[in-house]
């Protein structure tokens, strides 16, 4: 019955506009239901879901793949994520209610605390909903200045062409980032559910583009699954150059990604697809994506970026 409610559910999420009145006789909180408007993430085919049970209240865990059609002036693409939600519910009357939804690619703090079975009785220590609405109306009012800026930035920059050595094949690079960016390639070890698999998967990608395993790299050295290790190990080596400040970066290029809630560069990813106008598409693990536009991610959820250009 439950997995039934969750398929009827993402159903009507596809148009939450169109569907406000059945949405809102399930949820009786007015800042989830914001809230959900404001994401529009949930056209998804659902991959898998898993529910607990304790005493009257339900948690579901849903995996789900989120699709969509990315279009400019060069190029239309296909655009695909994993995503992970978590929705805490209550049978009220015979009706499902629904106590929070959390997306975890987006609020990831919430989404472990909801996950943790200690808060399960006091679901209240978990919602930071006006925290979580301020954070999405100001990702949102703040894009087209972003953007403005951005382009204006990239314009002056063009003349900045970065170097492109011989040995690094940045085209077998990218291509195997988009093949395995859903599709886990299975002779790795992944570390999806012990860390986050993103500096693993880049470094398939670097290897596939014909960086060659050293002592010091190599599955699953320090410098092969880190963010920083692998950073400090292609600067150090001269096998790649830091081009953060010069425009346009290139497809093969490896993206770092920096979170002040964190204090340091948390995650990386591989430049797959460069659109123009400081407009670039990228694929990682952890949480995956595949040709997933760079301005729908930073600065919003990270703070700053750095890239790392292979010779």
């Amino acid at each position: 019955m439950v997995k039934l409610y969750i398929y009827k559910l993402f159903y009507l999420l596809q148009n939450p506009s169109s569907n406000f009145k059945k949405l809102s006789s399930h949820i009786m909180n007015d800042s989830i239901l914001k809230e959900i408007s404001l994401q529009n993430k949930y056209k998804n085919k659902i991959e898998n879901i898993s529910i607990d049970k304790e005493k009257t209240i339900f948690r579901v865990k849903i995996s789900t793949i989120h699709s969509f059609n990315y279009i400019n002036s060069k190029l239309k693409t296909r655009s695909s994520e994993r995503l992970y939600f978590i929705l805490i519910l209550k049978k009220v009357n015979r009706l499902w209610t629904i106590l929070d939804m959390c997306n975890k690619d987006i609020f990831p703090s919430t989404y472990d605390k909801l996950s943790k079975r200690t808060l399960f009785y006091n679901i209240k220590e978990c919602l930071d909903l006006d925290y979580r609405l301020k954070f999405l109306e100001n990702q949102l009012s703040s894009l087209n200045s972003f953007l403005i800026d951005y382009k204006r930035m990239v314009r002056t920059s063009n003349s900045l062409i970065p170097f492109r050595g011989s040995n690094y094949n940045s085209k077998l690079a990218s291509e195997y980032a988009q093949k395995h960016a859903l599709n886990y390639n299975t002779k790795y070890k992944s570390f999806d559910t012990s860390g986050g698999d993103c500096t693993n998967f880049v470094s398939q990608c670097l290897h596939a583009g014909n960086i060659p395993i050293t002592n010091s790299w190599r599955p699953y050295s320090t410098s092969w699954i880190r963010v920083n290790e692998l950073y400090n190990y292609l600067i150090k080596n001269g096998i790649g150059v830091d081009i953060t400040s010069k425009h346009p970066y290139k497809e093969g290029d490896v993206i770092q990604f920096y979170a002040n809630s964190k204090g340091y560069f948390s995650h990386s990813g591989v430049i797959t697809k460069a659109l123009g106008y400081g407009e670039y598409l990228y694929c990682c693990h952890s949480y995956d994506k595949l040709n997933f536009p760079l301005s729908e991610i930073f600065p919003f959820m990270y703070d700053k970026i750095r890239v790392i250009q292979p010779k």
